[in-house]
């Protein structure tokens, strides 16, 4: 199915969207979770992400978050310059939809079904900032409980934590993204696979990038080719975690 269906090809496109997506997309997130956390832990937590892709990537994200808020600020009606940007955040969420509706076999086209997943995609940005909230509650939370009992437990139980977490936020996803999708139960195991997918390769990939010489031959725009790297195989997973939700449920369907 994951083939048939052309998920790579889904996944090339949201490697297209995401460099116009990722800086206005970090800072709605630094500019909510921050307000609600505070924004250095908001932002140590995305650099720190960021870092397990690639060292530099970090210092890459740092300065086009401070391009961008200068770029806005000095736009002549900065409204808008905001706006144009939001909406390739959701221009790349719509291409997520687009490609788990033509992997599940459920397309459905017209200006009112674009709308419609524009609405949904603006619902999961603000449940990607729910998401942060309680990561990096969680993160504080058993950073303290190994501070105060100094049992090393609780660092055991932090990756624990990211893969529910995550596999959660994949199965909501897999729910509001699309304008139809596969029972709960289906979601959940297609997004547990693409959870331990992406935890499992994430090193690999990390690897692939330090060794290869490829993103050297880039010179400056090298951070830019690893991050299409990075977003290509992290949404080659996700295709494979939602083509296997649809399996599970046709599965099911014939018993």
């Amino acid at each position: 199915m994951w083939v048939i269906r052309g998920a790579d090809h889904h996944a090339a496109a949201l490697a297209y969207f995401t460099p116009f997506a990722l800086t206005p997309l970090l800072l709605i997130s630094i500019t909510i979770v921050g307000f609600i956390i505070g924004r250095d832990e908001v932002v140590s937590l995305l650099l720190r992400w960021g870092g397990m892709i690639d060292p530099e990537l970090p210092l890459f994200m740092q300065e086009s978050l401070r391009n961008f808020e200068i770029m806005t600020a000095t736009y002549s009606i900065p409204i808008l310059a905001l706006l144009f940007f939001s909406l390739m955040i959701i221009f790349a969420l719509n291409s997520i939809s687009v490609g788990l509706q033509n992997l599940w076999g459920t397309e459905q086209f017209g200006i009112k079904n674009l709308l419609r997943r524009s609405g949904r995609a603006i619902l999961f940005v603000f449940l990607f900032q729910v998401y942060l909230v309680a990561t990096i509650i969680f993160d504080n939370t058993l950073a303290t409980a190994t501070a105060v009992s100094g049992l090393t437990i609780f660092n055991l139980m932090a990756p624990i934590v990211f893969f529910a977490s995550t596999t959660l936020l994949i199965t909501v996803g897999f729910w509001i993204l699309p304008l139809s999708s596969p029972p709960f139960r289906s979601r959940l195991y297609g997004a547990a696979v693409a959870t331990t997918l992406f935890l499992f390769t994430r090193s690999l990939v990390a690897l692939h990038v330090a060794t290869a010489p490829a993103p050297d031959i880039y010179g400056a725009a090298r951070l830019i080719f690893v991050l299409l790297i990075w977003v290509y195989v992290s949404s080659c997973i996700l295709y494979f975690g939602a083509a296997f939700a649809k399996a599970h449920h046709n599965s099911i369907a014939t018993k």
